[in-house]
């Protein structure tokens, strides 16, 4: 039994692929969370530090009885069993525990602010609390952004979108991806610096670690995501002002109205900050601009 989160993830997404019947979906919820621990084995907490990079806090009665560990080892546990119930009421429930995560994430960013300033890049004398921290923000927003995402592409599944709005269900697509890769890039360099500060003295540490830092499969699945979402967002903007055929005006509500309807939840959680229908627009604008360009 794989005790990494990410892969159980990974596993949980592509098991319900085969749409599986409620008795199956309902044992596998009761195999992942037994005695409110991963397997009836694992600490949520421990599930954590282990996803942190970080095995010597693995066991650690500060960390395990800390506010925000505490909050989002309930946040995962929740996760998991909405992970496991039919398409529509998980992507019912994931848009509503968006919030959670967000707030958990913000109030982790600006706990962080008020104990250690600005400082995010990872320092060679650190201590451990400050490490911790800046971690477990990274963690906790990688894992909004990777919910955002599988809210989204569940639209897809319930056939919830229109083909007119497919061009802006598509960008906001690729802003999360953009902002979920950032994050799981952060958490994977951090990661290896952990393991850099085990294997050689501090001043051994290599200034560029982004160049010599192997990111996995997923990392690199993630970036064609992006721009196949990015691809298909110019594309669809594009034909837009072209073809009738992605135009839909409705006497019944305006684009704008219906953008918030689809991201009315993403919007509430500031999933990503700064994101409106403007934004939305002038990006639309500015694909067409960039395709019709071309040669």
């Amino acid at each position: 039994l794989d005790p990494v989160l990410e892969n159980v993830l990974h596993f949980i997404a592509q098991f319900q692929k085969s749409v599986p019947d409620l008795v199956p979906r309902a044992f596998l919820q009761t195999l992942l969370v037994q005695d409110g621990k991963l397997y009836g084995r694992d600490l949520f907490c421990d599930v954590i530090s282990r996803a942190l990079s970080l095995p010597d806090i693995i066991g650690d009665k500060e960390f395990q009885s800390n506010e925000f560990v505490v909050q989002l080892g309930q946040l995962v546990t929740n996760l998991l069993k909405i992970l496991c119930t039919n398409t529509a009421w998980q992507r019912r429930k994931l848009g509503k525990s968006l919030q959670d995560w967000s707030t958990i994430s913000i109030q982790l960013e600006l706990a962080l602010k008020r104990e250690f300033g600005e400082t995010r890049n990872v320092l060679a004398d650190e201590n451990m609390c400050m490490r911790v921290s800046k971690q477990l923000l990274v963690w906790s927003q990688e894992h909004t952004y990777w919910i955002a995402s599988r809210f989204l592409i569940l639209g897809f599944e319930l056939d919830l979108y229109s083909p007119s709005e497919y061009c802006m269900v598509y960008w906001y697509m690729h802003v999360v991806f953009i902002k979920l890769i950032e994050k799981m890039q952060l958490r994977i360099l951090a990661s290896n610096e952990n393991s850099r500060r085990k294997g050689k003295k501090k001043k051994d540490h290599s200034k560029d670690s982004v160049r010599d830092t192997p990111f996995p499969s997923s990392c690199l699945l993630l970036q064609c995501y992006v721009l196949l979402s990015e691809g298909l967002s110019m594309l669809l903007a594009a034909l837009r002002k072209e073809s009738k055929s992605f135009q839909s005006p409705s006497i019944f509500n305006t684009e704008q109205e219906r953008f918030m309807q689809h991201f009315d939840l993403l919007q509430k959680a500031q999933i990503p900050e700064c994101i409106t229908y403007y934004s939305f627009k002038e990006a639309a604008a500015q694909a067409h601009m960039a395709v019709s360009t071309q040669p």
